[in-house]
């Protein structure tokens, strides 16, 4: 019953909120939200689609937001498997080069570079990894890689509050 209501009205529901000039955009804004998330909320079983439809809202697919946001992901996703693909490499490279090596060290190697999160600091490390004559020089250089990095994030943080 309630369904069939929404069917009916939900258009005139959105356009009266749209319409409302006691209202300013972000207030007709986050009522059209709560309306869409309320409507989500008692209909579990139909898709999204579904209650744009019922509602004349645009699809989120067609909204530059939901194109901007697919895009921002899509670049983070990227970035992220750069730097677990470099996360792997260093540790394929690690158990190749120290298969004797005592579990605890290895552990301790890859904690370490496990904490560093720059691109181009992994790409020193897999390099290191590579290079290094034993797993203890590469602990050297994974912590020292990882007290760059807090150092450039303090100085970072320093010169942003001076702004």
């Amino acid at each position: 019953r309630f369904f069939k209501e929404v069917e009916e009205k939900g258009a005139g529901w959105v356009a009266s909120i749209e319409q409302d000039s006691a209202l300013d955009a972000r207030q007709r804004e986050i009522l059209i939200a709560l309306l869409v998330k309320f409507l989500i909320q008692r209909f579990t079983e139909l898709p999204y689609e579904e209650i744009f439809k019922m509602l004349q809202l645009t699809p989120l697919e067609d909204t530059r937001a939901y194109r901007e946001l697919t895009q921002i992901g899509r670049k983070e996703g990227r970035e992220e498997g750069r730097l677990d693909g470099l996360q792997m490499g260093i540790r394929a490279v690690l158990h190749r080069r120290f298969p004797h090596a005592r579990a605890e060290e290895l552990v301790t190697a890859l904690t370490l570079a496990a904490g560093v999160k720059d691109e181009a600091m992994l790409q020193l490390l897999l390099e290191d990894a590579t290079d290094a004559d034993s797993l203890v020089e590469f602990q050297q250089q994974a912590r020292k890689m990882q007290k760059a990095l807090a150092l450039r994030g303090e100085s970072q943080n320093a010169t942003s509050s001076a702004d």
